[in-house]
């Protein structure tokens, strides 16, 4: 990669999504200024699984209007809505109502194919980059495994996974018990048997966003700002800067808003409205363990995602909870992930938790990303991957700075925030 030298692209946001845009806006010869956050403790780049799921992924959840409503008054189910939202949200213009509206849309075989081409086109995308950069965010390439404890649960994902296949080829394989504790030995024996996907991998999340920072700064290619952006400045039909919380005004040609949920709040600044719903999800890591994990590993009723880091700690993450505001009590979702993480893998019941963390995804109502120009014709948004940011992001980032080369895609009218 060159230094750039052409137009300056301002990307709002450091998560995956804006840290990819700015790596590939680069990469097409622009000079790049990235405005994020210094602190992440909990953010959804930084404390998701790290799982590039190409196989299974999916962005949000498929609920029908009588499970999601049983899911308001659920305590224990790995995907919940609290009632506050539910209740608001479920006239028209609210999240709910847009969810159910575009079920249809969600169903069709061009949505179907552009989840799954996005998931491989970004797994592998984000391959390369790691080779290209030198960064080492632990990349396991081992496939991703995931059991059931319930036999009938484990048919329903086989004949899911084979009815996708008429749209799109999933590579999988179907293993008994014995085959899943020949994998992985720490398994339970309760389990009915799993589903490996080789095609699969993972990435320490933490690692990859660090490291890959870090190459951003110090290869000279992009320049960084520590800072939240507050709003836009808007003046002759076009976005002139970016305004941050400590008085910085970032100027630029083109803006890229990639804040997650922050998304909504900085183009609402000067009357964009974008609808994203914060999707909750919780992660734990364990002290060190001897006892080694060969590859990630998924609880499938649970939604359980396990993996341990190079120096042996383990970590669980999973749940999506759709909610305006983190829950009061963190502490019980904590629990209840390290206890379901358990029941796939006893000896995680015996470890220290040393780390608890939460994140909020920023999901659209019909599960693809909004990716594109929105409102003036040199601003562009590119958020909205909801549990696909580090599977779907690096294509999406690799779109968006071809859009701002000039390059068309077939995605075009697909992603659109119109």
């Amino acid at each position: 990669m060159s230094i750039a030298n052409g137009d300056k692209v301002v990307v709002v946001g450091g998560g995956i999504v804006g840290l990819l845009t700015a790596y590939y806006a680069a990469k097409n010869g622009f000079s790049t200024h990235l405005v994020t956050l210094r602190e992440f403790e909990n953010s959804p780049s930084w404390m998701n699984a790290g799982y590039l799921a190409s196989g299974f992924g999916s962005p949000i959840p498929e609920e029908s209007l009588s499970k999601l409503l049983g899911l308001v008054l659920s305590n224990k189910s790995p995907v919940k809505i609290s009632p506050t939202f539910f209740l608001k949200n479920i006239f028209p213009g609210g999240w709910v109502y847009e969810y159910f509206k575009s079920k249809e849309e969600r169903e069709r075989v061009d949505f179907l194919r552009a989840v799954r081409e996005l998931s491989v086109t970004g797994s592998s995308l984000l391959r390369e980059l790691i080779k290209e950069t030198g960064i080492e965010p632990e990349l396991n390439r081992n496939g991703i495994l995931e059991v059931y404890l319930n036999a009938s649960k484990l048919a329903e994902k086989e004949k899911l996974l084979k009815n996708s296949g008429r749209y799109f080829p999933v590579n999988f394989k179907m293993l008994t018990r014995d085959e899943c504790l020949s994998l992985e030995p720490n398994l339970s024996e309760r389990i009915a048997g799993g589903i490996l996907f080789e095609e699969d991998s993972s990435v320490n999340p933490a690692k990859l966003m660090a490291s890959l920072t870090k190459y951003l700064e110090n290869s000279g290619f992009t320049k960084i700002t520590y800072g939240r952006v507050v709003s836009l400045k808007v003046g002759n039909g076009r976005v002139e800067a970016a305004l941050t919380d400590n008085g910085d005004r970032i100027f630029g040609e083109y803006f890229v808003v990639c804040a997650g949920m922050g998304s909504a709040r900085v183009l609402e600044s000067i009357g964009v409205k974008v609808s994203l719903a914060a999707g909750f999800g919780y992660s734990i890591m364990t002290e060190p363990v001897s006892a080694k994990m060969n590859r990630p590993v998924v609880g499938g009723e649970f939604r359980v995602a396990t993996s341990q880091t190079s120096e042996g700690n383990l970590r669980a993450a999973g749940f999506f909870e759709l909610r305006e505001f983190p829950p009061k009590n963190l502490d019980k979702r904590y629990e209840l992930l390290a206890a379901k993480a358990a029941e796939y893998i006893p000896f995680f019941r015996r470890l220290k938790i040393v780390k608890k963390n939460f994140g909020a995804r920023p999901c659209t109502p019909h599960g693809l990303p909004n990716i594109g120009p929105i409102r003036f014709p040199n601003l562009f948004i590119c958020a909205g991957h909801c549990r696909l940011g580090l599977t779907t992001g690096p294509a999406t980032a690799k779109f968006l700075a071809d859009l701002l080369s000039g390059k068309k895609s077939r995605y075009l009218d697909l992603l659109s925030p119109r």
